[in-house]
């Protein structure tokens, strides 16, 4: 399956409505750009950044995103198995 298409149809149907809309426009962002931050999150779906935040710790927790910097602050995230295809 599609690394797009799987991450549509099992990912995202595990949010609920209100959530899966943000999940949903973050998930097209990483597609466009597979690297990102907390911030930057936030900025994108105006939200607060503890709001971002926890999206973007469910996207860690089901593997979507990775934390490369191994900080507590200003850490970046990558969509891991997006960036793989390119480097298959």
């Amino acid at each position: 399956m599609f690394l797009k298409q799987g991450l549509e149809n099992e990912f995202l149907s595990s949010f609920g409505h209100r959530k899966r809309k943000n999940a949903e426009r973050l998930l097209s962002q990483l597609f466009h750009s597979p690297k990102i931050n907390i911030n930057q999150v936030a900025e994108l779906l105006g939200v607060r950044k503890n709001t971002a935040s926890a999206l973007v710790a469910d996207f860690v927790n089901q593997a979507v995103l990775q934390e490369v910097t191994g900080q507590q602050r200003n850490r970046i995230f990558y969509f891991r198995d997006y960036i793989q295809i390119f480097k298959d």
